[in-house]
């Protein structure tokens, strides 16, 4: 009974066949080709639409599930051009499809995992120096002539969401002559190397940080003496901030932000620094042009460490400068 019952199927199934065979062709995959490639060349225009021509194809080839996605020297059936569709897609193209030629084969360019970069800043600023004498508790107001310096870093980009760097940075602070308890002060230079860094939590939102270690170096002389001496404070001086982007495209990012910053001095027979703190706002502007970077800093910084001179608090007005460019030979990511 069985095999009665399958006779009709199988004389129906040749059937097909053969009427299949008289109006329709093979063709055998090569690389590059989609269904939507074959539709055009065999069986013409329009491609697309519940009439169009992959929609024949798709109607013959019933095996096929992805027609972006064919195995390459897998046999295609290529109806002939009265027969009618059966099966529909979409009528949007997808997007894979749009160039009906296969596009060459082009050299492929990654971004390295990481890669590195130098820069170079200066900056400028104005600072104001409250002193308090512990002597006898009077308060001076000391303002410096100028407040300019300039570094040099080489960082390393291991991600686009985090950066580190090391770098030097030398700053000059000249006062007009400030009397403090028994001694002049003249003026500053500071000396630093530092290890920092930069993680960007999320598209708007940064965070830095860093450990810069500060040698700074005071010109002192008693009032109506010629001679003066050097002293000098190792300060380790670690700091976070904390930036939000309210602007940002493919070349310009503009940001406002804060920074706070602790003191740790070295012990100094004379000075005795001990530990202060700072804090102020910041704002940033970041130009990308290819492999450079120039990034403008404008802050407002207030310091506040005593010695067993005086207690000071230092307010501070800051513009930096800073140059980048990436030896990498890669365009600056965001």
């Amino acid at each position: 009974m069985i095999r009665y019952a399958l006779f009709p199927s199988i004389v129906l199934f040749l059937t097909l066949q053969c009427f299949a065979d008289e109006n329709s062709r093979r063709h055998h995959v090569a690389q590059g080709e989609t269904l939507s490639i074959l539709a055009q060349k065999y069986l013409g225009f329009p491609v697309y639409g519940k009439n169009g021509t992959l929609n024949q194809l798709l109607s013959v080839n019933a095996s096929i599930v992805d027609p972006n996605q064919l195995a390459i020297n897998s046999e295609i059936i290529i109806p002939g051009r009265s027969e009618a569709p059966a099966r529909t897609i979409s009528q949007e193209a997808p997007a894979v499809d749009a160039v009906i030629t296969p596009p060459p084969v082009m050299p492929t360019v990654t971004r390295p995992q990481s890669s590195g970069y130098f820069a170079f800043g200066t900056r400028f600023g104005s600072l104001a120096l409250y002193a308090k004498d512990a002597s006898n508790g009077s308060r001076a107001t000391l303002v410096s002539q100028s407040n300019y310096g300039f570094g040099f870093a080489v960082g390393q980009k291991y991600s686009d969401q985090l950066n580190g760097e090391y770098g030097v940075d030398i700053e000059k602070v000249h006062f007009e002559r400030p009397t403090v308890g028994q001694v002049d002060y003249l003026n500053r230079t500071r000396f630093g190397f530092h290890l920092s860094g930069e993680y960007r939590a999320s598209e708007r939102h940064t965070i830095s940080f860093g450990l810069p270690i500060i040698q700074t170096f005071f010109i002192a002389a008693v009032p109506g003496a010629q001679n003066y001496s050097v002293q000098k404070i190792t300060t380790v001086a670690p700091f976070i901030g904390g930036d939000y982007s309210w602007f940002k495209s493919p070349v310009l990012e503009s940001s406002l932000g804060v920074v706070g910053q602790i003191y740790f001095p070295s012990s100094n027979a004379e000075l005795s620094a001990k530990t202060g703190f700072g804090y102020g706002p910041r704002a940033q502007v970041k130009q990308k042009v290819g492999q450079y970077k120039i990034e403008s800093t404008l802050g407002y910084f207030v310091k506040n460490q005593s010695t067993n001179y005086t207690e000071q608090n230092d307010s501070t007005v800051l513009l930096t400068f800073r140059l980048f460019y990436n030896f990498d030979g890669v365009e600056e990511s965001k």
